[in-house]
């Protein structure tokens, strides 16, 4: 019985790496196409695979550059802007910087200028794994510290020390840097309240860069011009890696 278990239990395993090799290439060979097609420009054609691909979150950050391009071509700057962000986010390259900060002020788009708060923000995500390393290490440090330590006075020190690493592990982890958005409606109400009979503040094109500050049902709390601001969770794209 335990025999034909384990056989059961292989015969899946290998069946779910076929069908995970299977869709690899499935979707390595749809990219090459897609690139293609991107080189002989036909756009319309490549973005369509390029869609898919994306959707599956089966992207490269060459990909996402490609994307932003077609889009800015047809007069897209919204998504154009979206793709871009996306792509700085994953490469953090300085000319990708300057070709937002050209577009938004070409099309007169807010929220780019960069506060403090952001430039501290992405230089955390930037080189967050080095300070992953450093308290990885120092942790291990300390553990084998108190393993090998006998006095009593000692270990309480090293104890205390191992929790003020470990707190410091876990708000690097999880610090609640706010997060950032595209609206990609062409035209967005931004409201006083999480509600369709709030007052309305204003009403904005596409391609704008806010802060989320939090959500409430289908309402997403944004920043505007200094001010907190609602919009439904529908006209916004989040920038996530």
């Amino acid at each position: 019985m335990q025999s034909g278990f384990l056989k059961i239990t292989l015969m899946s395993f290998g069946l779910l790496v076929l069908l995970t090799t299977v869709h690899a290439q499935s979707s390595e060979e749809q990219l090459a196409k897609a690139d293609s097609l991107f080189k002989l420009r036909k756009y319309t054609q490549s973005f369509e695979l390029y869609s898919t691909l994306f959707a599956e979150k089966k992207y490269s950050p060459a990909m996402l550059l490609r994307m932003a391009f077609i889009e800015e071509g047809l007069a897209h700057y919204a998504n154009a802007m979206y793709y871009l962000n996306l792509y700085y986010l994953h490469t953090y390259d300085g000319v990708a910087q300057e070709k937002i900060r050209q577009l938004a002020t070409g099309q007169y788009l807010s929220g780019y200028e960069l506060s403090d708060m952001d430039r501290f923000a992405e230089a955390w995500q930037r080189y967050g794994y080095i300070v992953t390393a450093v308290l990885a290490v120092v942790a291990v440090v300390f553990t084998a510290l108190l393993l090998v330590t006998r006095r009593k006075e000692t270990k309480t020190l090293l104890w205390i020390c191992q929790s003020v690493v470990l707190a410091m592990f876990l708000v690097h982890l999880h610090f609640p840097f706010a997060k950032k958005a595209i609206v990609c409606d062409g035209t967005t109400f931004l409201m006083t309240g999480p509600s369709a009979g709030a007052s309305v503040v204003a009403k904005v094109g596409g391609g704008h860069r806010v802060t989320m500050y939090g959500k409430t049902d289908v309402w997403v709390k944004i920043g505007w011009q200094g001010k907190k601001v609602f919009v439904r969770e529908s006209s916004l794209k989040p920038l996530e890696r």
